[in-house]
């Protein structure tokens, strides 16, 4: 089973592979930063993170389950609230 940090680790190689480049680097981001705001996602850059985290973690995430973490002005995504969600999704042991 993986570790919090693990999957913390695995959310943060997500965001950078797909958003660093767009005014910010790796160490500017931090785990409670609205991503949607940060980088300006649209539906379909929400859409693509999504799909990377599905692969990244061998998960399938629901389209609820993705407005759900996407869409939320309440709960917007972060690293800490996309790393849980991961851990939430995970096989356990």
């Amino acid at each position: 089973m993986a570790t919090r940090e693990e999957v913390r680790k695995g959310v943060v190689e997500v965001v950078v592979a797909q958003y660093v480049g767009m005014g910010k680097d790796a160490t500017t981001i931090a785990d409670d930063d609205n991503l949607c705001k940060m980088f300006k996602l649209d539906a379909l850059d929400k859409l693509e993170l999504v799909m990377c985290l599905e692969e990244k973690f061998d998960i399938e995430i629901t389209d609820e389950e993705c407005h759900m973490q996407t869409e939320r002005a309440e709960a917007p995504p972060t690293i800490n609230t996309l790393t849980d969600f991961i851990l939430s999704k995970l096989p356990c042991g």
